[in-house]
């Protein structure tokens, strides 16, 4: 299982909001919980499908 990293020290960097930064962690966090959610339940080609969205959103 994937667990979600704490970029907490990303905040205030030049060029980004910080609202902007938070808004982009809750996404990972979701990407992250859908990952995990999904390995668990690969038994359909729906599930099959959508990890590899899911795990994209989470890596990149």
């Amino acid at each position: 299982m994937y667990q979600v990293k704490n970029y907490d020290s990303l905040l205030g960097l030049t060029g980004f909001s910080d609202q902007a930064m938070n808004t982009h962690f809750a996404l990972y966090k979701g990407y992250v919980d859908n990952t995990n959610k999904l390995l668990e339940t690969r038994d359909n080609p729906e599930s099959r499908r959508r990890l590899g969205w899911e795990f994209n959103g989470m890596r990149l």
